[in-house]
């Protein structure tokens, strides 16, 4: 259910932590209520390419459209040996939060990522070993890295270590599993073979029908995998957004669609063509989404050096009619079978590009690619603008950074979208409403683009346990509407969910805020916080609670996991 509720009836709770110290340390996100800062971390290397390290902020120009742009930002970043995490105050009692500063350490981030879901199983264990070679060889302590794995959804295996055993531990882990969408997609295969002494009309005629129903439940299942990549990078955006610096995402995967088209013979008749699909413009936007977040995305391409599909004993030279072809028929057909290897890696070269990674295709040293990824987080520099033109028209802007010095290489993302989110209307629902469910129900990490604390505090009732949530929201990592009276217009909501130990959901409770807020009430809530109270009622038991602030102008997302375990109320002697 979703209740409504006004500034008016907000809980004035204590303060949960001390909130000037919460504010300083928190990085808001890269885009403002009624400006737009934008970021572009930047990687400089000599021809041998070795970083470059001691440029200045009048080495740098920046270029929008073509256009020269005013540097508001320079931060250069240096190679570092990691320091120890500094000492932070403890939460007081039954406190939590998702401050970035609670959860990682200085020093560049890398999250590994295992993609199950389009990448065949002999591609998966093949990478799981080089992996793991990689951990025991190469992987230089005290570099943080975490891993997940990609299946129909985003599963964490281990958040941020420097640890190397706990990172194989967590690779160990992880088993190979076949991608149900995959052999979907492999519509010849599926195909029956020709009769033992050739097929005629009425076979042909048969295959044709059947070749077009698998080719649109092929269709149907590149939809599903697309979605859910994309979907587990938007998510992975939101969760590290709010961690300083540059982060490093190595995506070891077997393919992924920049477009599709149906690989496979032509289908006879009129009226018989399946649709085509187009995902670059889904892609930018999901890209756009992680370069905000600073994050770099570097494909690895787990297939390796695997020759042409078509080419192995599954697949015998033969047409429909179960004769052997050579010739034009041929020489279409191993143009087709090459055609998603193609598409896969222009993808992931797409990917790389528009975020300032690497694409690593083509090559069968993942252990090597894995360990050159880590390294180009190390170096490079954070340049950033307020872009000259306030013509929010939603377009993609491209964006371009020149050095003086001659013979340097330079990498960055290529451009973003051009919104304005202090004219965003409040979200509808519908699409943003399922990805927010999906979000409850398999978000992996922490998401951090909206910052809060909560306090979760169980209390005995007859019949069952009130458990009271009071959040606190950093205001800084809020979205505003401005209002007449020069008084901030916010409009956030607050979920709590509770799991069972077997993920089922035994309780939850969605609230809206609608907050209007000026003068000495909004200076003060700038340093404390935007309190808000939610409670669920919940039997003796053991539960996980996911707590998540969305930000509706925006879609930011706050979240964090909270262990819960209400005992059974003592009976009276």
């Amino acid at each position: 259910m979703r209740n409504l509720a006004p500034l008016a009836v907000l809980v004035c709770v204590s303060s949960l932590v001390v909130a000037q110290e919460a504010v300083s340390d928190i990085p808001g996100p890269t885009i403002r209520a009624s400006t737009r800062l934008v970021l572009v971390d930047v990687l400089v290397t000599d021809k041998t390419g070795r970083p470059v390290t001691d440029l200045a902020a009048q080495d740098f120009a920046l270029l929008e459209e073509g256009k020269p742009q005013a540097l508001a930002t320079f931060a250069p970043e240096r190679p570092q040996t990691p320091t120890p995490r500094k000492n932070l105050p403890a939460l007081p009692p039954d406190v939590y939060t998702n401050r970035p500063t609670y959860r990682a350490g200085p020093g560049p981030l890398t999250i590994l990522l295992l993609d199950a879901l389009n990448t065949t199983v002999g591609d998966q264990s093949y990478a799981r070993r080089e992996m793991l070679d990689y951990l025991h060889t190469q992987l230089q302590p005290g570099r943080r890295m975490a891993v997940l794995a990609l299946t129909s959804q985003l599963h964490f295996l281990q958040d941020f270590t420097g640890d190397p055993e706990l990172l194989r531990r967590a690779v160990e882990a992880y088993i190979a599993s076949d991608s149900r969408n995959l052999s979907i997609e492999d519509v010849e295969k599926r195909l029956p073979p020709p009769p033992s002494g050739g097929g005629g009309a009425t076979y042909a005629v048969m295959i044709n029908s059947l070749r077009k129903m698998l080719l649109e439940q092929a269709v149907s299942s590149v939809d599903e995998r697309a979605e859910k990549t994309l979907q587990a990078f938007r998510t992975l955006a939101q969760s590290v957004a709010g961690l300083p610096g540059r982060k490093s995402l190595i995506w070891v995967s077997g393919s992924f669609p920049l477009t599709f088209a149906p690989q496979t013979r032509p289908i006879l008749g009129p009226g018989q063509l399946v649709d085509s699909r187009n995902y670059e413009p889904d892609i930018r936007r999901t890209a756009q989404m992680l370069a905000d977040a600073q994050v770099a995305v570097y494909p690895v391409d787990a297939h390796g050096l695997g020759g042409a599909p078509f080419m192995d004993a599954s697949q015998p030279l033969k047409n429909d009619m179960g004769h052997i072809y050579a010739g034009d028929d041929l020489r279409e057909d191993l143009s087709r079978s090459s055609e998603p290897s193609l598409n896969a890696r222009a993808a992931m070269e797409e990917i790389a590009g528009l975020t300032g990674g690497l694409a690593f295709v083509s090559r069968n040293d993942i252990d090597n690619a894995v360990a050159s990824s880590v390294a180009d987080g190390s170096s490079y520099y954070t340049l950033g603008y307020y872009p000259k033109d306030k013509n929010w028209d939603g377009q993609f802007r491209t964006v371009q950074v020149k050095v003086a010095r001659s013979g340097l290489h330079l990498r960055y993302r290529r451009g973003y979208y051009a919104t304005d989110l202090a004219s965003l209307p409040v979200h509808a629902g519908s699409k943003e409403d399922a990805e927010l469910m999906s979000e409850l129900r398999n978000v992996a990490l922490p998401a951090s683009l909206v910052v809060f604390d909560a306090r979760v505090s169980p209390s005995a009732a007859a019949g069952g346990n009130e458990v009271a949530i009071d959040f606190r929201v950093d205001l800084n990592t809020l979205s505003f509407e401005l209002m007449s009276n020069q008084g901030h217009h916010y409009n956030v909501d607050f979920h709590a969910v509770a799991f069972t130990p077997d993920g089922q959901i035994t309780a939850h409770r969605d609230s809206r805020l609608d907050a209007p807020v000026a003068g000495q009430r909004y200076e003060q809530l700038i340093q404390e916080g935007l309190p808000y109270r939610t409670s669920l009622t919940l039997p003796p038991g053991r539960y996980q609670l996911r707590l998540m602030v969305r930000d509706n102008r925006t879609g930011f997302l706050g979240s964090l996991d909270v262990p819960l375990v209400l005992e059974e109320p003592k009976k009276p002697k």
